[in-house]
């Protein structure tokens, strides 16, 4: 009798092993598709926001006294540096030429920026009223 129990115990552990591992490489195999479809959408972003010249379209607009108007959004591709020139592509169709001042980011000056970044730009020529959500900074 303890023979035979002995023996049923020893079917379940070994079933219950069989389940936890086969449960486990199905997890890590989830794992690893996850993996590898995350890791090809962030390769096909890249490739999509580090292709050409400037651009970034204006989230929210700012007037600081005495330094000008800072434009803020997000890099969708190439890269811009403190002093570069720019074009402002209104929404109403006209085009605007102005100066990069200064670039911050979260609270930090730089002097370049890269696609993917969120960032200010303070702008020289551009006042507040000019501009507005949805127009694009493009070199």
């Amino acid at each position: 009798m303890i023979l035979v129990i002995i023996i049923l115990m020893a079917i379940v552990i070994i079933f219950l092993l069989a389940f936890i591992l086969k449960s486990n490489s199905i997890n890590n195999s989830n794992k690893e598709d996850n993996y590898e479809r995350n890791s090809n959408y962030r390769m096909e972003s890249d490739n999509f926001y580090s292709s050409g010249n400037f651009e970034m379209e204006i989230e929210d607009v700012f007037a600081i006294t005495g330094r000008g108007t800072v434009v803020t959004g997000l890099v969708k591709r190439g890269v811009i540096k403190k002093g570069d020139k720019v074009f402002i592509k209104k929404l109403n169709g006209s085009v605007s030429e102005d100066t990069v001042a200064g670039i911050e980011s979260f609270r930090k000056r730089m002097d370049i920026a890269e696609a993917g970044q969120n960032i200010g730009l303070l702008l020289k020529k551009s006042s507040k009223n000019e501009l507005q959500k949805g127009d694009r900074i493009t070199q």
